[in-house]
């Protein structure tokens, strides 16, 4: 998707993929615990900010983290992540975005089902 031309900052339901995996605070099994890691870092070595702020609360993903199951361990993978890779975003008119509702689980809640999805058209 990135590579179509997805935006990794892009906003659904107020809030971006960071900041959604950051702000999870159920307790988590050690698997569904590393994935949520494995995703947070993924995000952010694509260029996902963790500065952006929740549309509604207005807190950045450092804020929300503080409420995390794991709250140190997501606060030192904001801190310490760095990008490795970039994307370009496509502009409006060169994508079509669609809604993906994949079903794919991570944890307690579906991966994708809230957020738009772009590709080439």
């Amino acid at each position: 998707m990135l590579t179509n031309g997805a935006d990794i900052n892009k906003y659904s339901l107020s809030q971006t993929y960071l900041h959604h995996f950051c702000s999870v605070t159920i307790k988590m099994d050690p698997i569904q615990l590393q994935t949520n890691f494995q995703v947070i870092e993924f995000l952010l070595q694509h260029g996902a900010d963790p500065y952006l702020e929740h549309s509604t609360t207005l807190k950045n993903c450092f804020q929300m983290a503080e409420n995390h199951h794991s709250a140190p361990e997501v606060q030192k993978l904001l801190l310490n992540t760095k990008q490795q890779f970039t994307h370009e975003v496509a502009r409006d008119g060169d994508v079509d975005c669609v809604v993906e509702d994949s079903g794919i689980n991570v944890g307690c809640c579906s991966l994708f089902s809230a957020f738009s999805f772009c590709r080439y058209t």
